[in-house]
C-alpha cells in the first residue's frame, strides 16, 4: 500500500494562545470505474482554541477527489483514505 501525506494549514481570524481541541472527521465514498477506484468526499477538521481573550472555533473542510489506477491496487478491499 502506498501513503500519501498531505499538509494543510489552518488560518485562524486571531492568534492562537492555547489549542483547546480538535477533531478530524471524513465523508468519503468509494466507487469502483473502469480503470480504477475512486475516492470523493471530505474530510472535516474542526476545534476550539483560545486567544488569550476568548474560546474560538474553527472548521475547515478539504474536498478530495482520488483516482488510484487498478495496475497500482494490490487488493481493492485495502483502498481506503
Amino acid at each position: 500500500m502506498q501513503k500519501i501525506f498531505f499538509h494543510k494549514t489552518v488560518n485562524l481570524d486571531n492568534p492562537l494562545k492555547e489549542l483547546l481541541s480538535i477533531s478530524v472527521d471524513e465523508s468519503i465514498q468509494y466507487k469502483i470505474e473502469f480503470n480504477g477506484m475512486r475516492a470523493i468526499g471530505s474530510i472535516i477538521i474542526h476545534g476550539e482554541y483560545d486567544d488569550g481573550q476568548k474560546r474560538n472555533t474553527f472548521h475547515e473542510n478539504i474536498d478530495l477527489d482520488v483516482l488510484a489506477q487498478f495496475e497500482k491496487i494490490e487488493d481493492k478491499r485495502d483502498f481506503h483514505m
